[in-house]
Formats: C-alpha cells, structure tokens, sequence
C-alpha cells in the first residue's frame, strides 16, 4: 500500500506538470482525497498490532507531507492554501496518535475532517468548472453576444483567474457556515 501511496504521488506531480491550474488542483487534489480516504479505511480495519499503525502512520505522514507541499505551491490561491494547511495540521495529529498505536475512535475523526477539508476543495472547484444550470437573474450582467467586442477580451487565463477566485468565495463561505455550526 505504500508503494501505492508513492506512486500516487508520481502520478499527481507528473499530472501537475501538464495540465490548466484549475484541472492541476483537481487532479492533485483528488489524489489526496482517495490516499486520505484509504488511509481513514485502513483504520477502521486496524487489527491492533502496533506495526501495523505505524504502517498507517508512515502513509498519513506521506500524505501530509504532499498536502503541504500543495498547500506551498497555492499560495496565490490563499483560501485553498489555507484549508490545505488546515488538512495536513489534522492529519499530523491523527499521524501522532497512530504513531503511538491508537487507531481509535479519536483517530479516525482526525482522518476524517481532514478527508473533508479535502473534499470541500475538490468539491468547490468542481462545481466552479461546471456550467451555470440557471439563467442569470436580470440584474446580473449578461455574457458577451456574437459580435459584440466585449466577447474578445475573455482571456482564458483571467477566466480561470476568475472562476478560482470565485471557488475560493464559495468555499470561504462553507468555512463560514461550518464554524457557525461547530460554535453554536
């Protein structure tokens, strides 16, 4: 499984080097969800040999270790790099605790909110690439008809620019909404 782990890890930096900032995220994040998710699995298996922690342990430090240096390569994208930290701070616990051979309940929820901090990103620059599936309100602007010299200037750099910064609005908003609820 940690020859896996690694050669993940060779795919999504050999996949952020041939792909559009939006899908490099994507890719790389979604290879930590499924590395992640695998770890939380794992440790629900655990049969409660120490090695076999420390085995889990070595995985979730690998992971960590990617996650941070995502998080590094997103500054410009602060939102993402910081939920990414956020992520591997989680993961550096539940990798402390499997360290000592605890695969317990505490454990797996470490695992798991940093499963989910993973999967909000994905999630978030998911549902950014995705078209619209309603119309625009009538005091929204409407997108550039044929024609219309407007339609030129959409560069699909600040396009990208734009739909990134407005995943990180929308997931800056769920961070919102999930301290609301935790603080309640």
């Amino acid at each position: 499984s940690q020859r896996a782990t690694e050669k993940k890890l060779e795919q999504l930096q050999q996949a952020l080097r041939e792909k559009q900032p939006i899908e490099k995220l994507e890719t790389a994040l979604g290879q930590l969800v499924a590395a992640q998710q695998a770890i939380v699995e794992e440790t629900l298996q655990f049969d409660g040999v120490s090695d076999t922690a420390k085995q889990i342990a070595k995985r979730q430090a690998d992971v960590r270790e990617q996650a941070a240096v995502q998080a590094g390569e997103m500054e410009r994208f602060p939102v993402f790099a910081r939920l990414l930290r956020a992520a591997a701070d989680t993961m550096q616990q539940a990798e402390r605790r499997l360290s000592k051979g605890d695969a317990g309940e505490e454990t797996v929820r470490l695992e798991s909110r940093a499963l989910d901090g993973l999967q909000r990103l994905v999630d978030a620059l998911r549902q950014q690439r995705q078209p619209p599936s309603q119309p625009p309100k009538p005091n929204q602007p409407q997108p550039p008809k044929a024609g219309d010299d407007a339609g030129k200037k959409n560069d699909p750099k600040q396009v990208q620019a734009l739909q990134l910064a407005v995943a990180q609005l929308g997931l800056l908003r769920t961070m919102q909404v999930d301290l609301q609820e935790r603080t309640k």
